[in-house]
Parts: structure tokens; sequence; C-alpha cells
């Protein structure tokens, strides 16, 4: 077992041991030998493709190294009376990580673990973890092999850039090994300074110290030949054959010289390059004018950009109507607060520094299509429309705006074909799956409460309600309400176009309305409203109004996970529909009317 833990010479020793001998190897990660003897038919070779039963697949991400993930991940596994494995490339430093997590942690018990303890202290820290004395294992790789917690489900991999593709796929393998949902953490700090900053500096060495320039350029002229020439000079040598190895020594250095002066050539054209296009940008915007804070409108401009370090602005090109700007300026915005431009500018100094490189120019260029495809989706996702068709108009028209300087985010960046595609087939997470996917975790949680803290089950039962259960709204509400587009609220008189919904159950309507689950309801339902007409209904001081705030403009906290609000208020409900463009939402709302008078007003949170 772990075959790729064992040398060639071990293996053939122990088939020496008797005759005839049958050898079966696994291995999850084997080494390229014996995947070779396979793949040519010199062995058999079987695959074990099907999971034990009750297994989830491990979900793994690559995050930089923050005290927010950190502690967002040991919490949420202790919170569910789980333990952690976070796993450092070095013994040094260990103890530094455990200050952090005990800072990010207070209530988490540590218990550190490596292979320069003594045997016994380490045996018994072990088995101190698997007997859950403690709640975190932080360790060297260790535990890469011959460990089974089935209680251990989520792993930290700190410095993840250091460890080997076939590590990363053992250590992975430490999680997972129960009913669980289990989650691996690649987390990466050095990767990004070892680009700015190719050498060592205290604690940010991510590798071993390299040479200096004189000791490396010492170490290749003091050969063993060099070496033997010099004494041959000092006594009886050939003078012939010392200016010969002299000779090379000088070639030696000039082709070093040579590449030195080229590699600097290229990273000083790069800096020029950089620095030029932002300069010819920044006399470009000479004229621009304020639309409002910290925006700008320009003329000449190709695609709308942000531009600054501390205080940075936005400019748009002038003469954009206003629901294309509105979306357009929380693409950039989304772009600020993530520290888009900042990052946008450390990598292309990373990119000056390795211009030489390939795999730096890919990283590059995949980095500013992953930036631009991650605001897009945000931007979608909180519009208070569904502006997907506006928006892959917008992305071909300011295509050109490839022009603007690769230092600076920029809307028109980015590969335009995949980001059309990526945006028409976006859908927001429909609420009927989130409600589902919620009872299943609740349930899971409730079938392994053997397992949890007694005092953690009223917090799980609080969080586990949702917005329908709190204002009493039954589940198919859909069907026992009207809906219906709202047209305009004057006084206390309401005008509706009513439209019928259509949802997945309703096969023969489905049916007879020709439509295909595929295209016509991808998020599970189909409002059908052929044709304009209008209803006036009366609004009362009892009438109570239950709206999704996408824009988080009337609830109290605006990071709180809740957004869903219920009023009495008619004039709250007037002023949230005015946040839609035109004043009139795109999506229907579910009154309950009686006689000519709505009771309730739902707004049902639409993907």
């Amino acid at each position: 077992d772990e075959e790729q833990k064992f040398g060639v010479a071990v293996k053939e020793k122990l088939k020496q041991m008797k005759v005839n001998i049958d050898t079966l190897t696994m291995s999850a990660t084997p080494i390229p030998r014996t995947l070779q003897f396979s793949l040519m038919g010199a062995r058999d070779l079987s695959s074990i493709n099907t999971p034990p039963p009750n297994r989830y697949p491990i979900i793994t991400s690559v995050n930089a190294l923050s005290d927010d993930i950190v502690a967002e991940a040991i919490n949420f596994e202790l919170s569910r009376n789980g333990q952690v494995f976070f796993v450092n490339h070095r013994i040094e430093g260990l103890y530094e990580l455990e200050a952090m997590i005990r800072r990010l942690v207070p209530d988490a018990r540590i218990a550190v673990g490596h292979g320069q303890m003594p045997p016994e202290k380490l045996e018994a820290t072990i088995n101190a973890f698997s007997t859950h004395d403690y709640d975190v294992l932080l360790s060297t790789t260790i535990i890469e092999s011959g460990i089974d917690m089935p209680n251990v489900n989520t792993i930290i991999v700190n410095n993840a850039q250091n460890f080997g593709l076939s590590e990363l796929h053992q250590l992975r393998g430490r999680v997972g090994r129960s009913n669980r949902k289990a989650f691996c953490y690649l987390l990466w700090f050095g990767a990004l300074f070892r680009l700015l900053c190719p050498a060592d500096i205290g604690l940010f060495s991510i590798s071993a110290p390299a040479p200096s320039r004189s000791t490396a350029v010492q170490q290749e002229l003091t050969s063993p030949a060099d070496t033997i020439a010099s004494n041959d000079w000092a006594g009886q040598g050939d003078p012939g054959q010392i200016l010969a190895l002299n000779q090379k020594k000088r070639n030696r250095i000039s082709w070093k010289t040579t590449a030195e002066a080229l590699w600097l050539a290229g990273a000083a054209s790069m800096t020029l390059y950089g620095a030029g296009s932002l300069l010819r940008l920044k006399g470009r915007l000479a004229r621009s004018v304020p639309l409002r804070d910290r925006i700008r409108l320009a003329d000449h401009i190709q695609s709308p950009f942000v531009l600054g370090l501390l205080r940075p602005q936005i400019y748009l090109p002038s003469g954009l109507a206003e629901r294309e700007r509105d979306y357009l300026i929380l693409h950039e915005q989304i772009h600020i607060r993530r520290g888009d431009h900042l990052v946008k500018l450390l990598a292309f100094g990373a990119l000056a520094i390795h211009w030489f490189n390939p795999l730096v120019w890919l990283a590059f260029h995949l980095m500013e299509q992953d930036m631009e495809m991650s605001c897009d989706e945000a931007t979608v996702k909180r519009a208070k429309r569904d502006i997907r068709a506006e928006y892959a108009a917008s992305l071909l028209k300011f295509a050109a705006g490839a022009a603007v300087s690769h230092t600076l985010p920029a809307f028109g960046k980015g590969e335009t074909k995949n980001r059309v595609q990526n945006v028409m087939s976006y859908r927001r997470p429909s609420w009927k799956r989130i409600f589902g996917s919620s009872a299943l975790v609740v349930l899971s949680f409730a079938l392994a409460g053997c397992g949890l803290k007694q005092e953690s089950a009223p917090q799980e039962q609080a969080s586990g309600e949702s917005w329908m259960e709190r204002y009493d709204v039954p589940e198919d509400f859909m069907r026992q309400t009207t809906c219906a587009f709202v047209l305009s609220v004057e006084g206390d008189q309401l005008e509706a176009d009513p439209a019928e919904y259509v949802g997945q159950e309703d096969r023969q309507r489905i049916q007879e309305l020709h439509l295909t689950e595929a295209a016509d309801m991808p998020d599970g339902y189909y409002i059908y409203n052929p044709e304009r007409q209008t209803e006036s209904w009366t609004l009362t001081q009892d009438t109570q109004y239950i709206f999704i705030d996408w824009g988080r403009d009337f609830v109290e906290d605006p990071d709180a996970e809740d957004i869903v609000i219920c009023t009495q208020d008619q004039a709250l409900f007037e002023r949230y529909l005015a946040t839609y463009s035109q004043g009139s939402p795109k999506m229907p709302f579910f009154f309950e009317v009686e006689e000519g008078i709505v009771r309730r007003v739902i707004e049902y949170p639409f993907a």
C-alpha cells in the first residue's frame, strides 16, 4: 500500500523473498515508472472509481492566506463538533502559526506535531488528537499517509505552492472519510511576493536561500579541473592548457553578463511601457468632468476603468444611457471593493520582472480574465433586474477597451466571447434550490445530532428558519394568490397587470403552452403574460408588504444576510418600487386579494 513511498530497490528486494511471488501495488498517486509499466501493458491496471458508501466529494479551494479564511474554516468545523488538520511545509514557523490560530479562534484546542519531536511525545499527541482531546492538529506532512480519522473533515494546507501535486492529493485524502462533507483549503502567500522579489528577505523566505551572485560565480569557476590547473601552474603545468581554461572562464562570465543585460533591458522596457501608457491615459483625462463622488465622464476613452491607488476613481465614456451607466458603475465599484486596481498593478510588476517566462504571461492573462468574469457575475447578481442581454451588448461594444493600459482593471479587458457566454448562461441561485439545500443540511445535522454539542442545537434551529416560516407564508402561496406586475400606485389604488405562474409540476399547462423546460423554464418556472391587462385594487392600512431589499437600501444592517422586509408601511413599499428602473419592477408580485382589497403583497425571490 502507498506504493509511491517505496523505492525501486526495496520493492525488488521484497519480490526476492519467495519464488513466483504475486505483487499487488496500491496508490492514489503512482510514480511515473509504475504508471508507465501499466499503460504499456507490462502490468495489469485496475482503477477504483467508486467511493465507499455515503461519501461526498471533497470541496477544494485555493485562497490567499488571510485571517478571515482560516477563522471561518476552523470555526465552521468546530461548530459541527469536527476537527481540523493544519499543515505547514516546514517545522520552522509552526509555533507562529499556533499563535495565529489561538488569536483567531481562542476556543480551539491546538496540538502541534512534527518529525523532530521525541517519538513518545509525538505518539501521545496523535493519540490525544484521535480521541478528540484537541480540535486542531498543526503539523508537517507527517500526516500525509497512514492516518484515518473520520472526525477530521477540514484540512488547511499553508504555502501550498511549496508542495508537489502528489503531496497535495495525498494530504487532501486525509479528510472526507465519513458521511460528512469535507473541505480542503490550499493557502498561498509567497507566490506573488516571490515573483515581485526573487531574493529572500527574512520572514518572507518561501524556499531555501539562493546563493548570492558572487558565490554562484565563484562556485562555477572553481571546478575540480580549474583547481588542478591552478596547481599545475604553480608547478610544472602546461601554460597552454591554463590559458584555454581561463578563456573558458571569461566566456562563461561574458554569457552571464549578456543574459543579465538582456533581462534588465526587457524589465526596463516593460516598466517604461506601463508608465508611458498611464501617462498617455492621464493626458486624455485632463478634460474629464465629475458625474458624482469619485466618478467622472471623459471623451476619447474606449472603455470604463478604475484609476488611482489610495482614492481610486471610476472613469466612464461620455454619452452613455442612464440604464447602461448604472451597471457599468456597479461593475467598477466591485473592482474597487475587491482591491483589483492594486492587485492588477502588482501583477503587472511581476510580469515586468519575469517577462521572459511564458508561464507568467499566461498567469497574467488568466488572472485578468478571471478578474473581469468574476465582476461580471457579481454585477449581474446584484442588479435589480435582468440585465444579461444589455450587459452582453455592452461587452461587445467596449471590446476595443482592451487598448486601455494593462495596469488597470477595465470593463473591456478579457476574452469578450467567453465573458458574453458566461453572462448569458449565468443564473441567480434559485431560492427553491437554496431552501431545499438548507433543509437537507438541517436534516443531516439532525441525523448526526448524537455527535453535536448540546448547547448548539437552539442556534441551528433558529438559523434553519426561513422567511416564509417567519412571516407565515405557505410554501405554495404562488398558487393561492394572484400573480401580477405592478403598474402604478396612486393613493390607496394599485394598478397591476395579472399574469399566470406556471411551475414545473404543471405538466398539462406546459404542454398547452408548448414550453420546454431547458429553454423556457431554466429556473423552474414560467410567467405567462401574452397581453397587457389592467386590474385596480385597493390598499388599506392593514395591507402587509413582503419584499426583497436587493440593494440593501432599507435593512438596518447593510451586511445582514436576511434582506427580506415585512411591513405595513405603504410609503416604504412605494420607496422600494422607486428603486427599480422607471419605478416598475420587471418581475411579478403575488397578491392576496379579497373583494378588491389587497390583504398582502409578496415578492418572491426569483432567480
